[in-house]
This record gives C-alpha cells, structure tokens and sequence, in this order.
C-alpha cells in the first residue's frame, strides 16, 4: 500500500514537473509511467517510454531536475555518447555534479521503497 500510495505521489508531482521541464526542454517522451525501480532513477525504452521512479521524490529539486532532463535527452540520442553529454550540458551546465550526487542518492531513499 506505501508503495502505490508513493507511485500516486509520484503522478500527482513529478509528471506535471517533467510536463514543464518538457517544454523547456523541446524534447517529449511518447508515453511517461512512474513506477518502483530497484536500481535505477529513470529510464528510457526505444518504444518512447520514459519512466521515472517514484522514489524520486525523496531526492532534492535540481537532482530530479537532472535526471529529468537526463532521460528526455535520450529521446534524441538513446545511448551515452559525446552528443548525449553535449546536449545534457546544454540544458543543465551543472549535470556532472549532479549525476555524481544522484548516483549517491540511494541512502535517502526509505528501505521499504525498494523492496
């Protein structure tokens, strides 16, 4: 029940945030779901689907902010090349700071979330 009571959150918060950071951006995912990853902040499919994890909402705005702008990004470049980092640092001059604290972030996250 804690788990789909954070996955709503999640819809009620992070999709209008992506929605505006989507319009910032020009970039869009065909088809956006939030949901309780193990291991991974965001995601992106070759279907067009992003999906964001739920837990998100434990971590500060520029970080999610990051990782938003992250997995739009890979809407034009689907792997991590030069161009992918290019484009990331154009929307977000600070991104490698806040990929290294994103990658740091699990501790925040509740245990019961990743289970």
């Amino acid at each position: 029940m804690l788990k789909q009571w954070l996955r709503d959150q999640g819809q009620r918060i992070l999709l209008p945030w992506l929605e505006g950071i989507s319009l910032e951006s020009g970039r869009r995912a065909a088809r956006v779901q939030i949901r309780t990853q193990k291991s991974r902040w965001g995601s992106y499919s070759t279907r067009g689907t992003l999906s964001l994890n739920a837990a998100l909402l434990f971590l500060t705005a520029p970080e999610v902010r990051y990782v938003m702008i992250h997995e739009l990004c890979h809407t034009i470049h689907h792997g991590h090349t030069i161009e992918f980092w290019n484009l990331v640092r154009r929307l977000e001059p600070d991104y490698r700071r806040l990929n290294l604290k994103t990658g740091k972030a699990d501790g925040r996250v509740p245990g019961w979330v990743r289970f």
